[in-house]
């Protein structure tokens, strides 16, 4: 991947950044963030979801069941773990408005 611009801490236009291309589409994808990444151009809509952890111990177990449904909700399959019967018909609402794109 060539820079197209000079990008702070990490390299001048022209530069070389060596890397692998992943293929995320309905997909998670587990990287460290902290760490040099970048997506290549696109055309269309694209949506990102960015869920932070503690610890690689607690990745999934922990995440808020509202998180985990709509993940569901949108196409995602995280590892199974029961949450959907610990949400509220109106936080089931909220989701379905989240993922329609409702205001």
């Amino acid at each position: 991947w060539e820079l197209a611009d000079d990008v702070a801490r990490i390299g001048k236009k022209g530069d070389k950044i060596l890397g692998r291309e992943v293929q995320s589409r309905q997909r998670l994808i587990r990287f460290d963030g902290n760490k040099i990444h970048a997506t290549k151009p696109f055309i269309g809509t694209r949506y990102t979801v960015v869920l932070f952890t503690l610890g690689p111990e607690k990745v999934f177990e922990e995440t808020p069941a509202l998180v985990h449904h709509f993940l569901e909700h949108v196409g995602f399959r995280p590892p199974s773990i029961q949450v959907g019967e610990h949400l509220s018909d109106v936080h089931k609402g909220l989701v379905k408005m989240a993922a329609d794109g409702c205001p």
